[in-house]
């Protein structure tokens, strides 16, 4: 199967979910495109094979919501990659933020419980304002006001006359001088443990009455020394920082809380959907069962039309064999010489033929082989054309053949088994275009003679009847209609490959007195018919 025809048969069977709802035409594109999907999501995700089904499981869940769309995409594959990309970048960017926010959130929770910052201070307490003078004035005065007095980013670049992303930059930067400098001194850290120092112990409370005694004093000096200034900001700023720890122990309990909120209402919407999912499944299954009636009802009214056409044409042949008997009556048995002579007529014979077979293309049907004449058999062969202008509904064109052949040139032509006896025949077979071929290049290499080629064009599913009628006068001088009709009902396959052909072919060969061949009428000569 070419790459072409793969993609037209995905997108046929996509439109035929789109259109019908079919649940197997769904399964066979997500058959055929399961493992792509898969293993692009699963390369994404680094491995993780649950997640990289949960990621397919999102991507063809996205196709059945689109399926009306995606039936013009001129590559499904395409979109399903790209898809597939785009859901797993998603997965990745929110696995990442649920990460982040749960180290956080552990990082806080530890901040709020654990005693080993204790230890840490202690390490750091004795070379921290040493290391802080050796950082440039800017950045040490950065880190002051961040988190030594606690100030917002923005105060702080108010303060410094920088913008607060500057700030910001300039802190991170600062943070990362101090680390290398207490790095120097056997103190090894991250930023973040240093900036949990800072925030903890680097400011603690002075003693109770310090600050009215040193106001006192200052105020008896008649001065307020700068330092009395950072004592105080110390001071003032040890409650905030306590205060910004508990909110943010608050403000993580009440994410968690909204999260845990958030996915209970997600699994009451999937529960409802797969009820709901339930209830058209169970309703699709009621259309199909009645599908299948409606079915079974039109295939029976089919086989009863095929019946009735049948017995239109025997209806036919017995009107006709009536006409005949009519004409052969009119003249009184007093009036009417009997039949002597040469060539004198005794009697019509007819030969017919009722059967139905279903014909795939260039195939030929092969029916007859009744002894027409003495010595001689004749066989018929059918072979319909499907036509396909762009309209509906189809057309078929029936392309016939009679020819006459000697009893012993039967076997030449491989026709043993058609031989027949009896008047009326249902036996027929098949023939491919080759077989065919072989035929009549046989049949034209041989002594045996082709009676007649009528073809006809008939729609799909319309009774058509072709007719080749000799008229020819008789010793009594009554005109008789010697010749074959063959009447046919081709029904073509809903894929437009095959057709369901009903055939009724009849012969009608007169009966002489002696081998001679009859007289045609001059006045009506022989002329083709071929009557939808």
């Amino acid at each position: 199967m070419t790459q072409e025809s793969a993609m037209s048969e995905e997108a046929e069977q996509l439109r035929r979910y789109a259109d019908d709802r079919s649940e197997a035409a769904f399964e066979e594109v997500v058959r055929r495109n399961l493992n792509l999907v898969y293993s692009a999501a699963i390369r994404q995700v680094g491995g993780n094979p649950a997640a990289a089904a949960d990621i397919a499981q999102a991507v063809f869940t996205e196709l059945a919501c689109q399926a009306n769309r995606l039936t013009r995409h001129p590559a499904l594959v395409g979109w399903l990659y790209t898809t597939t990309h785009r859901m797993a970048a998603r997965y990745v960017r929110d696995e990442t933020r649920r990460r982040r926010r749960e180290h956080e959130a552990h990082a806080m929770q530890e901040t709020c419980r654990s005693t080993d910052s204790e230890a840490d201070w202690n390490r750091l307490a004795p070379v921290l304002d040493e290391a802080m003078h050796e950082l440039a004035e800017a950045d040490r005065n950065a880190l002051l006001l961040r988190h030594f007095q606690q100030r917002p980013y923005a105060e702080v670049g108010a303060q410094l006359g920088l913008s607060e992303n500057a700030v910001r930059m300039r802190v991170d930067r600062a943070l990362e001088r101090l680390r290398k400098h207490l790095a120097r001194r056997g103190i090894t850290s991250t930023a973040s443990a240093v900036v949990l120092a800072l925030n903890g112990p680097a400011v603690a409370a002075a003693p109770s009455g310090l600050a009215a005694n040193i106001s006192a004093g200052a105020l008896a000096a008649g001065a307020l020394t700068a330092s009395t200034l950072g004592l105080l900001s110390l001071v003032s700023s040890t409650p905030f920082k306590v205060g910004a720890v508990v909110l943010g122990c608050a403000l993580l309990s009440t994410g968690l809380l909204v999260q845990r909120q958030s996915l209970q209402r997600l699994r009451v919407e999937q529960a409802s959907l797969k009820e709901q999912l339930a209830e058209q499944s169970a309703a699709l299954g009621n259309t199909r069962e009645l599908l299948a009636r409606k079915d079974a009802e039109l295939a029976a009214s089919r086989e009863s039309l095929d019946e009735l056409l049948r017995l239109r044409g025997e209806v036919s042949v017995l009107r006709q064999t009536a006409r005949q008997a009519s004409r052969s009556t009119t003249t009184s048995p007093s009036d009417r010489p009997p039949p002597s002579g040469p060539g004198a007529i005794s009697g019509v014979r007819t030969f017919t033929a009722s059967l139905r077979s279903n014909l795939v293309k260039d195939e030929t049907l092969v029916t007859g082989g009744w002894s027409t004449q003495p010595g001689k058999r004749t066989m018929v062969l059918v072979t319909p054309k499907i036509k396909n202008p762009g309209g509906q509904p189809l057309i078929v064109t029936i392309e016939s053949k009679l020819f006459e052949a000697a009893i012993e040139e039967f076997s030449v032509l491989g026709l043993d088994a058609y031989k027949s006896d009896a008047n009326e025949t249902s036996t027929g077979g098949i023939l491919n275009s080759e077989e065919f071929r072989n035929l009549i290049k046989a049949v034209n290499q041989t002594q045996s003679d082709v009676l007649s080629a009528p073809m006809v064009t008939v729609h799909d599913g319309q009774q058509a009847t072709v007719e080749m009628i000799q008229p020819h006068t008789i010793a009594s001088g009554d005109t008789v209609n010697i010749g074959p009709s063959i009447h046919v009902v081709p029904r073509v396959s809903p894929n437009g490959k095959s057709v369901d052909l009903t055939v009724l072919a009849q012969i009608n060969v007169m009966e002489t007195t002696a081998a001679v061949d009859p007289v045609p009428n001059p006045t009506k000569p022989s002329s083709p018919k071929a009557s939808p």
